[in-house]
């Protein structure tokens, strides 16, 4: 039995969070008072994705390329034509299928790799500092605070919590460092990738040692083995992810707007200077990018979310979102049309409710997949505690089909139903059709739940998981202290309007 393996992210002094260690969990909860870093953590968690899914891979492959005439990678081809040779020798029919046992890299090669990953850093760092909107690194440290800053992603066996990989990148001073297992392997998770690996191995054992220039399969060898080994190194973070954040509403009610400025600045080209443009992060700015450039066509090889997407609709929404693409300007337009009726309204003459939610029908039927990171900041806008609830349990619908989930939230009714939602998957299956929630189910180990508690000493957030409460049905954050403070405030005014002292 492969052993199950788990994806830690660890922060220091970033932004208002002086510590917090947080499991990334299929489906991720942060709760906790406003401007405690919830936003600021999830907008890390999706940089990291950014970089991890494609600048990573490519920035290595250009130090590949440039290595080609001096000494990276440090690794000769003479010593790859070997480990060509041992693997080859012994393959029979059955090498470089899906069901193939992982191969362990050579120790020359696994160092190479981890060359290469840790002189990563500057691109890392200009991945983060983009999503955030800031111009500087040290924007990002906790005030104050000058040491001791930092970002570290691990990935521990569940097994025997066992070290498979771990990335540390300092913030003062910039810097990346990487270790990995003590054997680097490479898991046949991905058959064609695998398949084509052992090409490139077999046309590597093709050349002689006595060669002082490494040739064109010297690259690819490298491209190859880099995009087997990502998901070996970093884990669920070489997924893609999409970032929903908690103003899309605004973005979406000022969609048409924007383009119609892209369409006037594209007719004005050359015949006058530009005006300076307010820049923006880079989570708004790919959120907005990828609504104008979507595609009125769903995917079909997407056809599991567009479901969930109609799910939604019909239970949430009770109606559809529409996007069709403009004649003119090549540019989406979108609408609503509640169920029962002829015609569509423009998005934004619908209800705040459908805007908040109009984007994860859109993103779900257009561009996320399952294995995909989906992040929401606050899904409760807008919405009236019956439709958080039903919300939440589209959540755990999606997640239940392979999509990754991490919600930012300030809702007791999402933090309540989530805890049914646990506590239904050990309702015995003699009795699973007496629950209601339509049976949506998700193991505890599916769930993490962590709170920002802001604290005065030392003076930022400080964050921790919350378990389930002693009787474990419920997942327990201050929700109950506001309560508690309200009734015993109207308690004291009755009493006073009483006349009682």
């Amino acid at each position: 039995m492969v052993a199950k393996e788990s994806l830690e992210l660890e922060v220091a002094n970033f932004g208002p969070i002086v510590n917090g260690r947080i499991g990334l969990r299929p489906l991720t909860v942060f709760v906790g008072p406003s401007n405690t870093g919830k936003s600021y953590l999830a907008i890390l968690i999706y940089a990291l994705h950014r970089f991890f899914a494609s600048g990573l891979s490519r920035g290595m492959r250009d130090r590949v390329h440039l290595g080609l005439d001096g000494d990276v990678p440090k690794v000769t081809f003479e010593t790859i034509s070997a480990w060509a040779d041992e693997v080859l020798g012994g393959r029979d029919e059955s090498l470089g299928k899906p069901t193939e046992s992982p191969l362990t890299l050579p120790p020359a090669v696994a160092q190479t790799i981890q060359s290469l990953f840790d002189e990563q850093a500057d691109a890392l760092a200009e991945e983060i500092i983009r999503c955030f909107g800031t111009t500087e690194l040290h924007d990002l440290v906790r005030k104050g605070r000058s040491v001791k800053a930092g970002v570290t992603v691990r990935k521990l066996s569940d097994d025997d919590r066992s070290l498979r990989f771990e990335h540390k990148l300092s913030l003062k001073p910039l810097k990346l460092g990487s270790v990995f297992a003590d054997e680097l392997r490479l898991a046949p998770q991905d058959g064609r990738s695998y398949r084509h690996f052992f090409w490139e191995l077999e046309r590597s054992g093709q050349y002689s040692g006595a060669r002082r220039t490494p040739p064109y399969w010297y690259v690819r060898f490298f491209d190859s083995l880099i995009d087997l080994l990502l998901p070996e190194i970093v884990g669920a973070l070489h997924r893609r992810a999409y970032y929903l954040p908690a103003d899309r509403t605004g973005v979406m009610h000022s969609h048409n707007v924007v383009v119609s400025t892209l369409i006037e600045r594209a007719a004005m080209a050359g015949l006058r200077q530009p005006p300076k443009t307010p820049t923006l992060s880079g989570v708004l700015a790919d959120f907005l990018e990828q609504l104008i450039g979507m595609d009125s066509h769903p995917h079909p090889h997407r056809k599991s979310s567009t479901a969930l997407a109609q799910q939604i609709e019909s239970a949430v929404l009770q109606g559809a979102v529409r996007m069709e693409t403009g004649e003119a300007t090549g540019y989406p337009r979108f609408a609503y049309r509640p169920e029962g009726w002829k015609d569509s309204l423009p998005l934004m003459n619908a209800s705040s409710m459908v805007s908040e939610l109009a984007p994860v029908v859109l993103f779900l039927r257009h561009l996320v997949a399952p294995g995909d990171l989906l992040i929401i900041e606050e899904p409760e806008s807008h919405l009236h505690p019956a439709m958080q609830v039903e919300f939440t349990r589209q959540i755990a619908s999606l997640v239940r089909s392979g999509i990754r989930v991490l919600v930012t939230t300030h809702s007791e009714w999402v933090l309540e139903e989530l805890s049914n939602i646990v506590l239904a998957s050990s309702v015995p299956k003699s009795r699973q059709k007496d629950a209601k929630g339509n049976g949506i189910a998700l193991k505890k180990s599916d769930v993490g739940v962590w709170a920002f508690t802001p604290k005065q000493k030392p003076k930022g957030t400080i964050v921790e998981e919350i378990n389930l409460s002693a009787s474990g049905d419920l997942y327990s954050a201050s929700f109950d202290d506001v309560s508690v403070e309200t009734y015993n405030r109207w308690v004291r005014l009755g009493n006073l309007v009483g006349g009682d002292a």
